[in-house]
């Protein structure tokens, strides 16, 4: 293995894990503080109108969980797609399972604190990964199509 790959094997391993560790963390705050980051983004982003309102917090909350997943499916996309040679279709189950194996985690933690765990969530944080994975290959496509006709 080349220097270069192997540089890119590891940064990309350390991105995982570091969004993994972001949103464990994020899982492990108690309730008061894990609503407080949610009003603050709230009130920061939403119309004052609408930031206190209970659904919109709801609504940012939900927001996050799709937005933190979605840069784990990305990150996890990227990795797999640099170890794997020929990116079979089995790598993307295995990366898949990963994402839904922290997802799972992330809940369980929440079942023993002080906060709710929900399987809605679960597919939430599952489906945000989807996005974000899908996302990252459509751009992969793009790109090696385009590269491909520059060469042409």
């Amino acid at each position: 293995m080349k220097n270069g790959k192997k540089g890119i094997l590891i940064a990309l391993a350390l991105i995982v894990l570091l969004v993994t560790s972001f949103i464990i963390a994020n899982s492990l705050e108690g309730l008061e503080q894990s609503r407080d980051a949610s009003n603050a983004v709230s009130d920061a982003i939403l119309p004052q109108e609408y930031a206190q309102s209970k659904d919109a917090r709801r609504l940012v909350r939900k927001a996050a969980h799709l937005v933190e997943y979605a840069a784990l499916g990305v990150a996890v996309m990227l990795l797999t797609k640099e170890i794997s040679v020929d990116f079979e279709k089995k790598c993307y189950g295995t990366a898949l399972f990963y994402v839904l194996a922290v997802a799972v985690a992330d809940e369980h933690i929440q079942r023993f604190s002080d906060r709710t765990s929900s399987t809605g969530d679960i597919i939430l944080d599952f489906c945000g990964a989807v996005v974000g994975f899908l996302a990252a290959w459509l751009v992969m496509k793009l790109y090696a199509a385009i590269r491909k006709k520059k060469h042409i």
